[in-house]
């Protein structure tokens, strides 16, 4: 990631003020340190630049010259790119970024033309889009098919007049993010950090209608104010009218760094009342409240002591409450040592406290169950037959407070998988909890899936919980240690049950009543792809070895646009509970261990681009 800048502290000294409280002498959380990926021209005949949608993009970004000569580069790392050799690229050239950002899947166009060689810098951002669209009159898709039917509209002189009247339906925004009056949206070096241009695109919501040919262009913090941009002509209004003042603004520009600062402070924090200084007085998280959140974190996240790890990645405005004073915001979240899954799409709250700062608030009011879902593809070797078993399946993630926990009856026996009538036997929710069920509809489900049940397994050896979430009486999977199936053959290049971008929605019901108390909505991002579009992302493994203090485990894969998170080992012969978790280090492809037992299975945990969970599962006999 990129080392924050000074206004960015700057900014989140603002938000947070000391964030004391009962005395604590807890500091204002400051941005943590990040490695700096220059954008700047290595070297002379290089094109470099930075694909952003706020978030980074990963993906693969392809330059076609005027003569129709391409170009593919993979974008990794806080959207910087470089192509190599370009002193003769034919212009106009366009550009395509097609990858993931802020757990979404996005197709990006931007443009080169002569006079930008000079400088070697090009962005790929929804901004360079809209010049192109304005510059053509056309979508940026159908110019990037057909450049030669646009040549004479993408010249400097055409992308600077859209340019300037973009800037100026923008004004107020780059005025408070504090940006350079001669920052060139095209050519000017730029860093996915959350700051300055970063932080404008951070806050702007951008639907093309290309069919309609014209872009709706939506403040994030005040959804009412948005603008209606007609390809080709003349853009005259301003996004923010007179009431918003750039002192607002620039609060509202400042969300990402402080959230950011926050989570890393508090999962960091050892002290229980320095802890508490972050969290808001009306917070809910996991079922959990009060000081709860505090036994929570200790509990599943006690040992997190690594200042330098980068634990809350990709993180993107999903909506702001202005009214109530309250931000929420997404972000994939990688952990050091935790009793969880490393690698999950997660979705926060913060909101102002009584004292004007902004606090950990995390969900959007207080409920008992905290339920999530993200997609997940499962890919199974067995013996010595590599992805033998292909499956796509939707992780739901329902957990109730510990407390409530304890309330219920643990199964002896654990997941019962060959029983088909053990779910519908479990505990009903509304046994120990003021909720009668959950349910999940969006795509890919032929009806609501239905949450009523409650799961709860313990360790047999050491007498402590292993695993409680919600269940379902109508399916006989446990749907977080499974996960709802889809009916879909990975190997097929069928049509795919569910869509780029899909929404979720998950309602609450209590009290015997026919609607719900309270829904939320979750966009899934990137959605089911054929295994041959996945390939590039799975791990293969080169070296397994399971003997009794020889565990080692090496792998390589084609894509470097993935994060490994996680390994679970499991026992050959008595296994307990969830198994061991070995969490991957950036950049190591291999692990091994010198005090396990026999292993019988292996799971590898990893999310690509778009935030989609990848399980390669290493399946040997053993019994239990």
């Amino acid at each position: 990631m990129i080392k924050r800048t000074t206004l960015a502290v700057a900014i989140s000294s603002l938000l947070l003020g000391g964030c004391g409280g009962g005395g604590s002498s807890s500091p204002t959380p400051a941005a943590k340190p990040l490695p700096v990926i220059p954008v700047a021209p290595a070297e002379e005949g290089q094109l470099v630049g930075t694909a952003a949608t706020g978030a980074p993009i990963k993906g693969k970004l392809t330059l076609r010259a005027a003569d129709g000569a391409s170009t593919e580069y993979t974008v990794q790392e806080q959207g910087a790119f470089a192509f190599d050799s370009v002193a003769d690229l034919k212009t106009p050239a366009l550009l395509k970024m097609v990858g993931g950002s802020g757990g979404q899947a996005h197709e990006l166009y931007s443009v080169v033309v002569k006079e930008q060689l000079a400088a070697g810098v090009v962005n790929v951002t929804p901004l360079t889009q809209l010049l192109i669209s304005h510059a053509t009159g056309a979508a940026a898709s159908k110019v990037f098919d057909a450049p030669e039917n646009y040549s004479d509209s993408l010249t400097k002189e055409k992308l600077a007049l859209a340019q300037t009247e973009l800037k100026q339906v923008l004004a107020k925004l780059f005025l408070a993010a504090g940006v350079d009056a001669d920052f060139d949206l095209l050519s000017s070096k730029f860093q996915a950090n959350y700051t300055k241009a970063d932080a404008v695109l951070d806050l702007l919501d951008i639907q093309f209608s290309d069919d309609q040919l014209q872009a709706t262009v939506t403040y994030r913090a005040k959804p009412e104010y948005s603008v209606t941009l007609v390809y080709g002509q003349k853009w005259t209004d301003s996004l923010l009218p007179d009431s918003v003042t750039v002192e607002e603004a620039a609060e509202s520009l400042g969300f990402l760094v402080t959230a950011d600062s926050i989570l890393e402070s508090m999962i960091l924090e050892q002290d229980q009342q320095d802890y508490m200084a972050y969290v808001h007085p009306d917070a809910s998280w996991f079922g959990e409240s009060d000081t709860g959140l505090w036994e929570y974190k200790e509990r599943t996240m006690g040992n997190e002591i690594d200042t330098g790890m980068d634990r809350y990645r990709d993180l993107s405005l999903v909506s702001v409450d202005s009214a109530n004073q309250r931000f929420e915001i997404s972000f994939t979240q990688r952990l050091e040592d935790s009793q969880f899954a490393s690698g999950s799409r997660m979705h926060a709250w913060f909101e102002k406290d009584s004292d004007g700062k902004f606090k950990f608030l995390g969900e959007e009011t207080q409920l008992p169950i905290h339920a999530s879902l993200f997609l997940k593809l499962e890919s199974y070797d067995k013996a010595d037959k590599e992805f033998a078993d292909n499956v796509w399946r939707m992780e739901i993630d329902a957990f109730p407070s510990q407390a409530a926990c304890d309330m219920f009856t643990a199964s002896p026996n654990g997941w019962e998988w060959g029983n088909p009538d053990f779910s519908s036997k479990l505990e009903n929710i509304n046994k120990h909890i003021n909720l009668d069920y959950v349910t999940i509809s969006g795509p890919g489900f032929d009806k609501p899936f239905k949450l009523d049940k409650v799961f709860k397994m313990e360790n047999k050896a050491e007498g402590a919980l292993a695993s409680c979430h919600l269940a379902s009486s109508e399916y006989q999977f446990s749907p977080v240690l499974t996960g709802y199936t889809f009916d879909y053959d990975p190997m097929s290049e069928a049509k795919a049950p569910i869509p780029d971008n899909s929404e979720y929605t998950i309602s609450y019901y209590r009290n015997s009543e026919s609607t719900p108390f309270f829904e939320r909505k979750i966009n899934a991002g990137k959605g089911i792809s054929p295994m041959s579009e996945m390939m590039p992302f799975m791990a293969r493994k080169t070296e397994l070895s399971l003997d009794a203090g020889e565990f080692k485990y090496a792998w390589r894969r084609d894509s470097d646009l993935v994060t490994d998170a996680d390994l679970w080992i499991y026992a050959r012969v008595n296994h307990v509970g969830a198994g061991f978790r070995a969490s991957i280090e950036d950049g190591k492809t291999e692990v091994s261990r010198s005090k396990l037992p026999d292993v019988g299975d292996v799971y590898h945990s990893s999310y690509d681009p778009y935030g989609r969970v990848i399980t390669r599962g290493y399946l040997y006999p053993y019994s239990k």
